[in-house]
């Protein structure tokens, strides 16, 4: 059965969704958020102690602080106006979910960058650098932070990470950073087989791909399908920043069980994974415009939300 909740408006002429930016997140526990939602005019300390994250800016978009519940995946958005209360809220089902996959992509990009350019496998980088590149407001206390610094600290590659007041100090495994000397495969002792791909995926874009799925060769993954893929998708930015999946070695193409299936390696699972869902328009509306062509005789599919 397909179950989830709304609420719905009668008689409503027309959707008006508005472009929203979540400034910071509160994690409350079942009881409180049960409490929360049927009392929404109570004041409450957590909105008060972030009156400063929730505004509407100059070009009208809407920032404001996500409400989340232990044990669902719910959540609600509020702009308190200034106010200790939900004065203006906005219910948000099975939202949980692309939090904590944009959280994910969010810990990927910061990982890959700093893997690739670590000289000694230390690597920092500073909360406004975050904002700047990604678009994501981060702070040692709003909510966002502990996420992120949960999703980096549980990756493969990072050894330790320490939260200052306005960065984190990362120190990654040498066996993940190309420019550290005397690295080698993590937990191999010798070289593994080379497999000798026929292309890369670059080389094959000069022909339109249509509802395409990209396989890892050793991970499983659940990809996400892409519409259309060739050279004309990606901007010069996109093709910057998913080069290490445009460099990926092709080594077979097929119908398998998602359909029309890719084979590649020489790439991180999660990468390929981030790769497809971006496509998908599971990421920020500024990324997806940066890294995506939009094609002209189609309107806009990027998604209204944004973290």
């Amino acid at each position: 059965m397909l179950k989830t909740k709304a609420v719905f408006e009668r008689k409503l002429d027309c959707f008006q969704p508005q472009e929203c930016v979540i400034e910071a997140i509160e994690e409350l526990s079942a009881t409180e958020f049960k409490d929360f939602c049927e009392n929404m005019l109570a004041d409450r300390d957590f909105i008060a102690d972030r009156i400063g994250d929730m505004y509407v800016d100059g070009n009208g978009v809407q920032h404001g602080l996500l409400v989340l519940g232990e044990d669902t995946d719910d959540a609600v958005l509020v702009d308190s106006s200034g106010y200790s209360y939900g004065r203006y809220t906005a219910f948000l089902p099975n939202f949980r979910p692309y939090v904590n996959r944009q959280i994910s992509l969010l810990a990927d990009e910061i990982i890959r960058d700093g893997t690739q350019k670590t000289e000694n496998g230390d690597w920092e980088i500073s909360f406004d650098e975050i904002e700047e590149r990604y678009g994501v407001h981060v702070t040692p206390n709003n909510g966002i932070g502990t996420m992120l610094l949960n999703a980096l600290s549980a990756s493969d590659e990072v050894t330790e990470i320490e939260p200052m007041e306005d960065n984190f100090d990362i120190t990654y495994y040498l066996d993940y950073c190309p420019k550290c000397d005397g690295q080698q495969e993590k937990g191999s002792e010798k070289a593994t087989e080379q497999i000798a791909p026929a292309a890369k995926l670059h080389d094959l874009l000069h022909t339109k791909w249509e509802d395409i799925h990209l396989i890892h060769h050793e991970i499983e993954n659940e990809p996400s399908t892409i519409v259309e893929l060739d050279e004309s998708t990606l901007t010069e930015a996109g093709k910057e920043a998913w080069a290490d999946v445009l460099n990926a070695d092709v080594l077979r193409v097929y119908t398998g069980y998602y359909g029309l299936q890719m084979e590649l390696a020489g790439v991180k699972a999660s990468r390929l994974d981030a790769f497809s869902s971006m496509l998908a328009g599971f990421c920020s509306v500024q990324d997806y415009e940066k890294w995506v062509n939009e094609p002209e005789d189609q309107p806009s599919h990027t998604p209204e939300m944004k973290l």
